[in-house]
Formats: C-alpha cells, sequence, structure tokens
C-alpha cells in the first residue's frame, strides 16, 4: 500500500504481476484462460493529468489494455457511465463498455467496468473485465465490482 498508493482485496485464486512499473494486474483464469478470465488492472496518475469523465476513463482504459493484454484489446464501445461518483468519500467515475482483440488476433471480447477514483495526489484507474465464452456474465461482472469496491487509496 505505502509503495502503490493503494489498497485491493482480491482472493487468492487472483495471481498479481506489474507489467510496466506502476501498472498492478490482479487476474484469475482459472479453471482456464480459454474458459473464464476475471481481471483488474490499477494503476495511476497525478490528479492534473486527468479529466475525471467517463471519455477519459474509457480513453485511459484503453490505452492500458492496449499495452499490457495478451493478445491487445480495443476498447469496442462505451456505454451510459456515471459520473460524480463517490467511492468511499472520494470523487470517482464510472464507466461501463465491452472489449474485444486487436484486428488480426483471436476473435474475443466481454465486458469491461472501469473506474477512475481521485486520492490525494493521484488518480487512480480500477479496470475490470472478463472474458466468458458461451457463459452469462452478470455473476463475473459482480465479482469485479466486488473487487472494484475494495479498493481504497492509502492513508
Amino acid at each position: 500500500e505505502r509503495i502503490a498508493g493503494f489498497s485491493i482485496t482480491v482472493p487468492q485464486v487472483y495471481r498479481v504481476n506489474e507489467p510496466e512499473v506502476g501498472v498492478f494486474v490482479f487476474r484469475n483464469d482459472q479453471p482456464s484462460p480459454s474458459e473464464l478470465i476475471r481481471q483488474v488492472v490499477v494503476t495511476s496518475r497525478p490528479n492534473e493529468e486527468v479529466e475525471m469523465t467517463p471519455e477519459a476513463a474509457f480513453a485511459w482504459r484503453a490505452e492500458v489494455a492496449a499495452r499490457t493484454t495478451t493478445p491487445p484489446q480495443v476498447t469496442d464501445s462505451l456505454h451510459s457511465g456515471d459520473a460524480n461518483l463517490m467511492h468511499h468519500n472520494r470523487p470517482a467515475v464510472q464507466a461501463q463498455g465491452t472489449w474485444i482483440n486487436a484486428p488480426g488476433e483471436w476473435p474475443a471480447a466481454g465486458p469491461v467496468l472501469t473506474r477512475m477514483v481521485q486520492c490525494d495526489d493521484r488518480t487512480f484507474l480500477v479496470d475490470g473485465w472478463i472474458y466468458a465464452p458461451g457463459r452469462p456474465k452478470y455473476e463475473y461482472m459482480v465479482q469485479i465490482q466486488t473487487l472494484q469496491n475494495s479498493f481504497r487509496c492509502a492513508e
């Protein structure tokens, strides 16, 4: 928490790695990544570099996903987002939509829920997505939202 500036609670079945400095990936691809993936990515920027809008959240999400997912994800569509939320007494913005794999890659897609939370001097992107072909998505999106809800700014 002191090093990264945040805390988040994830089940032990999630693995964590840092593919780039300051980009933390929490991933559960059990039983097999070809069947099911749940992932939350957390990264941050100085507050003055962030516009607190759903569109800005999705643009930031697209930039990070293009660099840190394999194959690279493309943020396909933005659905109505919620502006001016509060996340544990912090200003936040949330947007939802879909992602797809980049053209020429294995055809895959899924829902995404992206949140930006403004902490004291940094704004955090807390981006969650799932891949669950042929399965109902609701339960998995609730899991992603639960993980996002556990996010806290470092005190």
